[in-house]
């Protein structure tokens, strides 16, 4: 493990203790038989086989939908809005 990712782990270990929840994946060359980030469940951790991650939080923010029921964040002046919808961001 080098200085820049001793650095990450004890960020991660930190948020840990902190009450974070954190997520963990199999480092390339190891089967992993679920695959993607999954919940860190166990006490300990594992950094030869696994990266870990502050779990992203998914972020949210208006949209316009248009008369013809497209999506935007910005509308121009001339351009006539349906409605306003929350969007929330899915991360996996």
């Amino acid at each position: 493990m080098n200085r820049e990712e001793t650095k990450q782990a004890i960020e991660v270990m930190q948020a840990s203790l902190d009450g974070a929840e954190i997520e963990g994946r199999m480092r390339p060359g190891f089967v992993d038989y679920k695959g993607g980030w999954r919940l860190k469940v166990l006490g300990r951790w594992d950094w030869h086989s696994y990266v870990y991650r502050v779990k992203p939080k998914p972020r949210e923010w208006l949209a316009y939908v248009l008369q013809n029921g497209s999506l935007h964040t910005i509308i121009d002046a001339s351009e006539q809005e349906k409605e306003i919808v929350k969007v929330r961001e899915v991360i996996e």
